[in-house]
């Protein structure tokens, strides 16, 4: 499993790194230094999209890694909403991050 993980984002000028042994988030540019710690879930989730990036990830990887994190996803409903929290929770730390996770209906995310 990949450990640490970066993109860059040229419109925005930003880097977006993840270190999954911290579990620690970070944006940086010129105009900007943030970080934070994720739980372990999303830590796992992000790691894996940016390892695959520009690539989908599928449904399927992402419920093992829920339920490798001891999350019961009976149903993609379950799966959806744990996306969406992380979803939120990077807006929440930086609104930028709003639209940074794409679902692909049917494929992944």
């Amino acid at each position: 499993m990949i450990k640490f993980k970066q993109l860059y984002d040229p419109k925005s000028s930003s880097y977006y790194t993840i270190d999954g042994k911290t579990m620690i988030f970070k944006v940086t540019s010129d105009e900007i230094n943030k970080e934070t710690r994720l739980k372990p879930h999303f830590a796992a989730i992000l790691l894996e999209l940016f390892s695959k990036h520009p690539a989908p990830v599928s449904y399927a990887i992402i419920t093992s890694i829920l339920q490798s994190n001891n999350f019961i996803c009976s149903d993609e409903t379950r799966l959806h909403r744990k996306v969406s929290e992380l979803r939120l929770f990077l807006a929440n730390f930086y609104p930028a991050l709003k639209q940074i996770i794409c679902n692909i209906r049917g494929v992944g995310y």
